[in-house]
């Protein structure tokens, strides 16, 4: 759902090379971390080879993924190369209104999986929300799940809005709850912190 215009979308993905001159681009503007993120950096056959050009660069690495990829190798391979942090996203307690939105049938068995091989292998992890009109009433439930977890961070962030997906946006007032609901849950739980990236109702979804 993030970053999708349209279903039919033909666009493909960045080619290793382009992705090593973006990275030369940061580094000579002298950014010092990096996220990779969207649609799913998993899917990529390089993304080893991307690890190491990054970490010659001295970038401090995090990721952003759905985590139903994650395997016992992949997750060994973060540790490797010391990934910061890897954020997973996680819509829903429901598992089938997880999948619905996901657009697959076993996305939240697998991301719980994903999730508990990166604190196998003590990986940072934070749970990230993409807030919707289904789910807002849900975030206490969700953050208990992420502390439960072992993760070290929670995020909501605001959905990306576009032609598919108008009817999950939340309204003004269920903004407002969610605002309220965040900020009396923060500093519950023991080294574990909860932000928001809703700003003013603007999208900033990953």
């Amino acid at each position: 759902h993030c970053y999708l215009i349209s279903y039919n979308n033909k666009h493909h993905e960045q080619s290793y090379e382009k992705v090593c001159n973006i990275l030369d681009q940061l580094y000579k503007a002298g950014v010092f971390k990096v996220a990779l993120v969207g649609r799913e950096p998993l899917m990529r056959n390089d993304l080893e080879k991307i690890f190491q050009y990054a970490l010659s660069k001295k970038f401090v690495l995090k990721i952003a993924t759905n985590g139903t990829l994650l395997t016992d190798e992949i997750a060994r391979l973060f540790a490797d190369y010391n990934i910061n942090s890897v954020q997973v996203s996680i819509d829903s307690i429901s598992p089938q209104k997880h999948n619905k939105f996901r657009g697959s049938e076993k996305a939240f068995e697998k991301t719980i999986k994903g999730v508990k091989l990166l604190r196998k292998y003590n990986i940072k992890t934070c749970i990230a929300t993409t807030l919707t009109n289904f789910n807002f009433f849900e975030i206490e439930e969700i953050i208990k799940l992420s502390y439960k977890l072992g993760a070290y961070h929670y995020r909501a962030r605001l959905l990306i809005s576009n032609d598919h997906n108008k009817s999950y946006q939340i309204t003004k007032e269920q903004y407002k709850q969610t605002v309220k609901a965040l900020f009396d849950l923060k500093g519950r739980y023991e080294n574990f912190t909860i932000e928001h990236q809703l700003g003013m109702l603007q999208p900033v979804c990953r």
